[in-house]
């Protein structure tokens, strides 16, 4: 099981800092695998540190890495000020094609959007098992 986070913002992922997300846009249509986890109880946002994470742009951004996807784990999450914060870790990075040529096993078929948890800018995936 792995957590994507998708954002238009041309260069969100290029900090090595803290990472934010509007909390009330998280899991704006997230399926029945994210109904445990709450922005209103740390547990259950705390779980979401013991999964596999990815980083990545929206297709049509214009940044400089926007075929570039960063693999880690997220920690350090919190609810500050109606952002949701975190830290991520990056364990290594890849190009989008990788996730195109895998993305019928990873169950997200070529459409990023299908498992959209939030809409907007921002889009985190949880890609299924």
């Amino acid at each position: 099981m792995f957590n994507v986070l998708i954002t238009a913002d041309e260069a969100v992922w290029e900090t090595d800092q803290l990472m934010r997300m509007d909390a009330g846009r998280f899991k704006e249509y997230s399926g029945s695998e994210a109904e445990s986890v709450s922005v209103k109880n740390l547990a259950t946002l705390k779980s979401l540190e013991d999964i596999d994470t990815l980083l990545m742009y929206e297709e049509h951004s214009t940044g400089v890495n926007v075929e570039l996807i960063r693999y880690g784990r997220l920690y350090a999450i919190k609810v500050v000020h109606g952002d949701l914060t975190f830290r991520f870790e990056e364990k290594g990075k890849f190009t989008r094609t990788v996730i195109k040529d895998f993305a019928t096993r990873l169950g997200i078929a070529n459409d990023f959007e299908l498992y959209s948890l939030v809409s907007g800018d921002d889009h985190e995936h949880r890609i299924p098992d």
